[in-house]
C-alpha cells in the first residue's frame, strides 16, 4: 500500500501506526516493510496511545534480552 504523497494522510493522525494497526495483512506501507515489532507498536498505540506504545517497546526489549540470554546459554552449553 502506498499512501505517501496522498493528501489523505494529513487527515489521519498517526496514519502509519493507525494503518498498520487496522490492516493486519499489511506487509508494506509506503515502500517500507511492516516488521512484527512495528505491528506490535502500532497495535499498542491504537489500544492506549503513546503510553501503551512505550510499554510495548519495553516488553519487546525485555523479550529480546531474554532471547539473547537463552541463545548465549545454549551456545555456552554446546561448547562443553
Amino acid at each position: 500500500l502506498k499512501l505517501e504523497g496522498n493528501p489523505v494522510i494529513q487527515k489521519i493522525p498517526h496514519y502509519r501506526k493507525m494503518t498498520i494497526a487496522n490492516i493486519p495483512t499489511l506487509n508494506y506501507l509506503d515502500e517500507m516493510p511492516v516488521f512484527p515489532k512495528d505491528r506490535r507498536y502500532a497495535e499498542a498505540f491504537a489500544r492506549g496511545g503513546l503510553e501503551e506504545e512505550k510499554a510495548e517497546r519495553v516488553r519487546v526489549k525485555e523479550e529480546q534480552a531474554a532471547m539473547d540470554e537463552k541463545h548465549r546459554q545454549e551456545w555456552e552449553a554446546s561448547l562443553e
